[in-house]
């Protein structure tokens, strides 16, 4: 203890001096400060630069120059040594956008300066970014250029991969149940509700049933047997406000009844008497909810903000009040949807007491075909604290490093297990090993983490947008029940590359490494060596049609009311509407279409018909016997001019100007959909054989009305 202090009093003091110096050096000599810039004006801070040597300066041109014809210019933004060294190990040269402390610790000689000075006007072909926030949007529109990200991706999120797992039945024949917990957004009102009821429903199938109030068991068993309803569909007949529902008011007793029994431990005693009943029901569900095994007996459910990472605002409750209250306090969080509620697993697969979860690592090279490679090597993160779940702190329940590091391991964990909270994936097989389980990893663990990530991606593929020469590594959580099962927790678009122990040191420069095997090298070759990564999953090609966004046009032209010949009028319908045109009633529909046409198929299948119903069957000239007989001088037919023109209907026959049938009035043009007519309107001595038109404004079109006689 007392060699440490004396180590970190040493390095503080070599610190300060170094800082002193540092200070020293930088002050301005009198000569600088009369060191005018000509150009700007300003003080010149150093007026001693280092001399570049001329055979270095050489040798970098030349390094620039072939680095340009064999397209072999990164950049990288952060610390990822690796991949750093990987690429410049296979020829490449780097242009830095941003010069940090570790980019040239490896370049005592300044040689990659001035290669990157050399090329800071060219594009790079490589480009390695921590977020995809952070890339440059007019590289992306390059497509030789090779990028580790694509958009934003929706899975990579609690909201999203909440929201595309549920399209799952459309892409595979899997059950969502066997490999999420149940997850449901705090802030869409119908999954609220839906959370609700699960809640309910989850409290009402405990299997501790000696622990309960008998009104909280009878309660307890109607909710699950109305549920075993739903499921067979047998609720469609039920009648709302039926016996068979369950009120607020008694799910209200039933929680409290409930939350006495399990935080309290009230025992009562009449609850033997419905134990043989209740194991019943919990056979039934078994066969019809998948995740009971995991509910386990406290209802824990976990709150998580929908877009955050490292374990950032999770909290854990076993109270369903407590869980809506998130919802209540925080108005943003409705309106942007950015919290979900999922189901703890209450029963996880334990190492020595306590709590874990694996970090599992796959690449997606590309969309269409759907292409993902899985990577063998992983690891675990634990606890610091021993498993309870009588306690919902962080430090017991989130595995997360950047969560657990924050915490002293408790002196009650097993010795076993590691100080810095991780394992590689050996170590976990041994210890399946030792305790039994040899084939577990093979056989259930492994098979299934694939399969989980296999089928999520297939349910994103949709809603991704690809793009040409981009990959990315994605990162995993998995926890697992007691019976191996493993259960997606969620999936980082940007995992943790950081050297914080010994796993991760050694696995992230094999991953870096092998990324580059995968990207590059595979490339050149396609049977080359991918280190530890496998091809778990190659769609067919899918092939989209190519079209031209210039050329979709919609054209339309206006829809013509077709001219029709209608049936013929009765007599006493003629008289009818002679009696209204005297009258001025000129938008009477005077014929019935339906029983009209009934009449006229009548009269058209030679039966016999009603004298109320009969008609006169006259034959319109057609419009060549028209023009034949009018060159022989005979006007059969007189048809109306027609004009586009709005022009005024006058009065001409004082006899009928008293009854004021016609005034002064102006009538739509055509342009108004309707026709209109022209001209001296002669004196009707033959039935119209047409009906007013419809509307309320003008007389029938010339084309609907028809008359006879001389002028």
């Amino acid at each position: 203890m007392e060699r440490t202090i004396i180590m970190k009093t040493v390095r503080t003091q070599q610190k300060k001096e170094c800082i002193s110096d540092t200070k020293a050096k930088n002050q301005p000599t009198a000569k600088d400060k009369h060191d005018v810039s000509p150009t700007k004006g300003q003080v010149s801070k150093n007026t001693q630069r280092k001399k570049i040597n001329p055979d270095s300066l050489k040798q970098a041109k030349l390094l620039a120059e072939k680095a340009i014809q064999e397209n072999k210019i990164f950049t990288i933004q952060g610390y990822y040594p690796y991949i750093r060294s990987g690429l410049r190990s296979r020829g490449w040269l780097e242009k830095n956008f941003h010069k940090s402390q570790h980019d040239y610790v490896d370049d005592p000689e300044g040689l990659c300066d001035l290669t990157s000075r050399l090329l800071r006007h060219q594009d790079p072909n490589f480009v390695w970014v921590p977020t995809y926030n952070s890339l440059d949007s007019r590289l992306l529109k390059n497509d030789d250029i090779i990028v580790n990200h694509y958009s934003k991706s929706m899975f990579t999120t609690k909201v999203g991969l909440c929201l595309n797992l549920r399209n799952l039945h459309w892409f595979a024949d899997a059950d969502l149940n066997s490999f999420f917990p149940r997850c449901y957004r705090l802030g869409a009102k119908e999954e609220n509700q839906a959370f609700i009821e699960d809640f309910r429903l989850t409290a009402a199938s405990k299997p501790l049933v000696a622990s309960v109030p008998v009104q909280v068991i009878k309660t307890a068993l109607k909710a699950c047997k109305q549920y075993l309803n739903t499921s067979e569909h047998e609720d469609i007949d039920w009648k709302p406000g039926s016996t068979h529902a369950i009120t607020e008011d008694e799910w209200k007793e039933f929680l409290d009844g409930y939350y006495q029994a399990i935080h309290k431990n009230i025992i009562i005693n009449e609850a033997e008497n419905y134990v043989s009943r209740c194991q019943d029901m919990l056979q039934k569900l078994k066969a019809v909810k998948p995740q009971l095994d995991i509910d386990g007996e406290r209802n824990i459910w976990i709150v998580k903000p929908g877009a955050s990472s490292r374990g950032r605002g999770i909290t854990c409750v076993d109270c369903l009040e407590e869980a809506l209250t998130f919802v209540d306090c925080d108005s943003l969080s409705i309106n942007d949807d950015k919290l979900v509620v999922q189901k703890y697993i209450e029963k996880p697969l334990l190492i020595y007491g306590t709590k874990f979860d694996i970090r599992q690592w796959f690449v997606v090279t590309n969309w269409n075909p759907l292409t993902i490679w899985y990577y063998e090597e992983c690891y675990l993160r634990f606890s610091s604290q021993p498993f309870s779940l009588k306690n919902l702190h962080s430090s017991i329940h989130l595995c997360n490093n950047a969560v657990q590091k924050n915490y002293e391991i408790s002196r009650s964990r097993h010795p076993q297990l590691p100080k810095e909270n991780m394992w590689f994936k050996n170590q976990f097989q041994d210890y399946l090993q030792m305790t039994g389980a040899t084939n577990a990893w093979k056989e259930i663990i492994e098979p299934g983490m694939k399969a989980a990530i296999i089928h999520t991606m297939r349910c994103s593929q949709d809603v991704e947008e690809g793009r040409k020469n981009s990959f990315q590594i994605y990162g995993a959580d998995f926890m697992f029940d007691e019976d191996f099962q493993p259960w997606l927790i969620e999936i980082n678009a940007n995992p943790d590359m950081s050297l914080s122990t010994s796993v991760t040191s050694r696995l992230v420069n094999r991953v870096q490494e092998d990324i580059l095997r995968l990207i590059l090298d595979r490339k050149q070759d396609a049977d080359a060596y991918v280190g530890a990564f496998e091809l778990i999953y190659r769609q067919p090609v899918i092939k989209i049609p190519l079209y031209e966004r210039k050329q979709l046009l919609v054209k339309g032209s206006e829809i013509k009311k077709p001219l029709q010949t209608s049936p013929l009028m009765t007599d006493e319908k003629n008289q009818t509407f002679k009696e209204s045109i005297a009258k001025g009633e000129r938008n009477l529909c005077l014929l019935h279409r339906a029983k009209t046409t009934a009449t006229w198929r009548g009269i058209k299948e030679g039966r016999e018909t009603s004298p109320s119903k009969k008609v006169e069957r006259l034959i319109l000239p057609t419009i060549k016997q028209g023009l034949e007989k009018r060159k022989e001088g005979v006007n059969q037919y007189q048809l109306p001019k027609l004009c586009a023109r709005e022009k005024t209907i006058r009065r001409k026959d004082p006899a009928r100007a008293k009854n004021e049938a016609f005034d002064n009035k102006k009538l739509p043009s055509i342009d108004s959909g309707q026709l209109q007519v022209i001209g001296r309107l002669a004196k009707i001595q033959q039935p119209l054989t047409r009906s007013l038109c419809k509307g309320t404004h003008s007389l029938a079109s010339p084309y609907q009305m028809f008359t006879g006689g001389k002028k």
